[in-house]
């Protein structure tokens, strides 16, 4: 299935019907819609959501594009606590949104507190501890909602009881933690399906864990 982002060359588009026949004319099957400006009037006023799913819904179906996933807020700038809570509360009209449109998953982006920078960050490891915060909050909407929230940094998907899990290593480096439940997650993985890893160290992930015979990791790039 050939799946285009909705941004860049189609972000221009004036109705969703030009994006998606756009979309279909260059021969793409599915989009992944983006939903990241927070300033949208779909964030804030419950008439411009429902017309924005609803046109979104429609115009997709009549061009024969899957509506595969949605792109969540980004960029998500959170240093002021006040600031924070109002991006998180923009996730959560983003589930809504995939509800709304019938979309089963919810891309999103690693929490940047400290915004672009190519300074040292006062504290390196906050931006992972609220990206599992944010994670822990939106889980009983994606509950509600049937909606898999899939990490951009980690490329896993997190719903129910694998957001309860993460807190799994608790007392251990931040750094260590995260490797742990990857490397579990890629053990999980590789007993149910074949899939290629793109990145994430899980050729060193395999070594370790000594995965059997009957596990189907097809490639590590």
């Amino acid at each position: 299935m050939k799946v285009g982002n909705t941004t860049g060359y189609f972000w221009y588009a004036e109705t969703a019907d030009a994006l998606y026949g756009r979309m279909a004319e260059i021969g793409y099957e599915a989009a992944d819609r983006s939903m990241c400006d927070i300033k949208d009037p779909i964030f804030h006023d419950d008439d411009a959501l429902r017309k924005f799913c609803a046109e979104n819904r429609s115009a997709a179906a009549y061009h024969g594009i899957s509506l595969n996933q949605l792109h969540g807020p980004w960029p998500t700038y959170d240093i002021e606590a006040d600031t924070r809570a109002e991006g998180w509360r923009c996730f959560h009209r983003a589930i809504l949104a995939c509800h709304m449109m019938e979309i089963p998953y919810m891309v999103f982006h690693p929490q940047m507190p400290y915004g672009w920078s190519n300074e040292p960050e006062p504290d390196p490891q906050l931006g992972k501890k609220l990206t599992v915060d944010l994670m822990c909050d939106l889980l009983p909407d994606c509950e509600k909602y049937g909606v898999t929230l899939i990490n951009v940094l980690t490329g896993f998907k997190f719903i129910g009881e694998k957001i309860k899990e993460f807190g799994r290593y608790h007392g251990l480096p931040k750094r260590d933690a995260v490797f742990f439940n990857q490397s579990q997650l890629i053990c999980e993985k590789a007993k149910q399906e074949d899939f290629v890893i793109m990145g994430r160290c899980a050729d060193v992930i395999y070594r370790i864990r000594i995965i059997d015979n009957s596990s189907r990791i097809i490639g590590i790039i």
